[in-house]
């Protein structure tokens, strides 16, 4: 286990914060817009407090996931009489969605697909369609939740579930096999990582179908409108925004700063988005 996720209503971040450095955790971060991590030298813990959910993609798709967590409070479940777990259709969907946060970034962990099939197995089949299929089928995450579960049936000994469908073997393999091409969350293959300019959208977290000149030209034009001072006060300069970031970019591979992306990295990130374009993200099934 790496850290422990707490979700905070937004009014009690301030008390939640005042409370966990008087048991000991301290932080030397500031909230990215997500959560802020704090850590407990003593027993090694590190907790995380989120105030939003993590890895709801910024689009029209991201409005509709974040109205079904409107009542995630209200619905929450009282574990053992000591804590708040989310309701098993918020559980599911914050699986689905970290996972695939991680998917169109560095890659996902063997983590993420055990968390996965250890809760997919807690359901029969009926339970899992009752709750979860109408909704995923919506936003676009039914499929993703197919193949991961085929993955883990194949890989892992999790139990076969019919909801799941059938999948090709194939599919399961190379699922797996990316995995651990990436190690722990990316770290096995640090390149993993520069790979996302040509996997994926990182704002709507969708997987790409633009050729590699598009993308380029893409995230070419991102960074000038998100980096370049005078772009952001007139957008009317952004193509001079982007010769701004292209001669950045030289600039940082002549004065040995940056290497060049190589012939081998671009075929990675090719392969890796041909295999996750078969996930469908966020697009309605």
């Amino acid at each position: 286990m790496g850290d422990v996720d707490i979700l905070v209503k937004k009014k009690d971040i301030d008390k939640t914060v005042a409370l966990l450095l008087q048991n000991g955790y301290t932080t030397t971060d500031d909230f990215d817009g997500i959560h802020i991590a704090f850590k407990n030298n003593t027993n090694g813990i590190t907790i995380e407090l989120h105030r939003q959910i993590n890895g709801i993609p910024e689009s029209e798709m991201g409005n509709k996931i974040s109205a079904l967590f409107s009542n995630i409070f209200e619905d929450a479940v009282l574990e053992n009489g000591e804590y708040f777990r989310p309701c098993d259709f918020h559980h599911g969907l914050i699986l689905l969605l970290h996972t695939a946060s991680h998917l169109t970034r560095e890659g996902i962990g063997l983590r993420h697909l055990c968390d996965w099939a250890v809760f997919v197995a807690s359901f029969t089949d009926e339970e899992f369609s009752n709750i979860f299929e109408d909704s995923l089928k919506d936003i676009g995450l039914w499929k993703f939740a197919q193949l991961l579960t085929n993955c883990a049936v194949k890989h892992l000994g999790c139990p076969p579930k019919e909801w799941a469908g059938t999948c090709d073997d194939a599919v399961a393999d190379e699922i797996i096999a990316d995995i651990f091409d990436g190690g722990n969350f990316g770290k096995k293959d640090s390149s993993r990582y520069q790979q996302i300019k040509y996997i994926s959208n990182r704002s709507d977290k969708t997987v790409t179908s633009e050729s590699l000149f598009k993308r380029l030209l893409s995230n070419t034009l991102q960074k000038a409108k998100t980096e370049v001072a005078f772009v952001k006060k007139s957008p009317l300069l952004l193509p001079f925004g982007c010769v701004v970031v292209v001669f950045k970019y030289i600039w940082l591979i002549i004065t040995k700063r940056r290497k060049p992306d190589s012939s081998k990295l671009i075929t990675n990130a090719n392969k890796r988005k041909n295999l996750y374009n078969n996930f469908d993200l966020f697009k309605p099934q």
